[in-house]
């Protein structure tokens, strides 16, 4: 790749130098191997590519990119863009406001403070926003081809939202949905009949089902957002009623 700055194909532990992305504009590019790169001070471009990496941002408005299989990616300080993409990705913004893709896999989208934008893609993605004015884009695109998301069938797999702030949040829609083409309906079950579609975040210690019942009542209580032409569900919210989303979703180009 022309104007990076290749590491080695073996698991490589590596922190970026202040002063790199001015000889190497294109970034960081790890190539095979589990690796952990650490940014600088600075703004960087750092890919992680093929392996499970850890990717930490540091200061600076940061572009992380985990590539290939399972990632963790965390902005730390600064306006920075996280993108997860293949695998099952742990993404954490920090501080800052913060853009969070977490691409193809089941992802777990973490913003910490700021006023974040989390979007998932193929697969189930958990969002937590943190603190400051958060927009959980739930895509219909990727809704509409999965027939998983069918509230007619006993296997059942969405998009939950664990802390939806109602007087701060929004829930972003694309493909020219507006909220008067969706349906909100009330949704509980027992705790115990919950599980997570990807085993990875609660084996690390990222997410417990604890995390599914904030108020501790052993149910999991969540308001269901769905396309009112087809039932296809694009999310749960968990904690709010219907009435507590009316007017919280924006249309985004």
């Amino acid at each position: 790749m022309t104007n990076t700055f290749n590491l080695t194909p073996n698991p490589d532990n590596f922190t970026v130098p202040p002063g790199l992305m001015v000889q190497f504009p294109g970034g960081v590019l790890a190539l095979e191997g589990n690796d952990t790169i650490r940014g600088s001070f600075e703004s960087e471009i750092i890919n992680g590519n093929a392996g499970k990496d850890i990717l930490f941002g540091s200061d600076g408005n940061d572009n992380l990119q985990g590539g290939r299989d399972e990632d963790d990616l965390y902005g730390e300080v600064g306006r920075d863009s996280l993108i997860g993409g293949l695998g099952d990705d742990y993404i954490a913004g920090g501080d800052g406001d913060d853009i969070l893709n977490g691409g193809r896999g089941d992802d777990l989208l973490d913003g910490g403070a700021g006023n974040d934008t989390l979007s998932g893609d193929l697969g189930y993605t958990l969002y937590k926003g943190g603190t400051g004015s958060d927009v959980f884009v739930l895509r219909t695109d990727i809704v509409l081809g999965d027939p998983q998301r069918n509230p007619n069938i006993s296997l059942q797999a969405w998009d939950t939202i664990l802390d939806f702030e109602k007087s701060l949040d929004k829930i972003g829609l694309t493909n020219g949905l507006t909220e008067a083409n969706i349906r909100l309906t009330t949704y509980s079950i027992p705790l115990r009949n919950i599980g997570f579609v990807s085993g990875k975040f609660p084996q690390e210690g990222k997410i417990s089902v604890a995390d599914y019942d904030p108020d501790r009542n052993g149910s999991y209580d969540a308001t269901t957002i769905q396309i009112a032409s087809s039932g296809q569900i694009l999310g749960r919210v968990l904690n709010v009623t219907p009435s507590d989303l009316r007017d919280r979703f924006i249309t985004l180009s």
